[in-house]
């Protein structure tokens, strides 16, 4: 199934017949329930089966000095319609800083809250589990849960 028409099934019962047709990324910067700075957006890429924001995002004249160690940074999935409508698809929080005050760099991959909008004051809001990794590679217990 091509995952355009997977989604139209997937929000149909919200949304009717309306075509996803590009994707965006909301980051905002939350010390605690405060934002820091606005939220920024990445430029809207076109919805496909392998998406790519391959993109800088900056947060005005913000300087790393002047960021609280419990700074997490917050991303929500933006579905942009092809008719005008948005929906947030999901959902991640990450901490910029680790347990020793050291920032957090380069690639990873994050655990998206399918369906979620991301709530300030859920601190404790952070990567999506989801299904135990056991549940997965266990055939039976998959079927139990279906």
């Amino acid at each position: 199934m091509d995952p355009i028409d997977g989604y139209r099934n997937l929000i149909k019962f919200q949304f009717g017949n309306l075509t996803p047709i590009k994707l965006r990324v909301e980051c905002t910067l939350y010390h605690g329930c405060e934002k820091i700075c606005e939220t920024v957006s990445s430029k809207d890429v076109f919805f496909n089966s392998s998406v790519s924001f391959n993109q800088l995002i900056t947060f005005g004249d913000i300087k790393y000095c002047q960021i609280p160690v419990k700074t997490r940074i917050s991303f929500n999935i933006v579905l942009i319609f092809n008719e005008g409508s948005k929906l947030t698809i999901g959902c991640v929080s990450i901490n910029l800083f680790n347990e020793k005050g050291v920032f957090n760099s380069g690639v990873r991959d994050l655990n998206v809250w399918p369906f979620y909008e991301i709530d300030e004051r859920l601190g404790c809001m952070k990567e999506y589990d989801g299904l135990k990794r056991e549940i997965l590679n266990d055939p039976a217990l998959a079927r139990k849960i279906h």
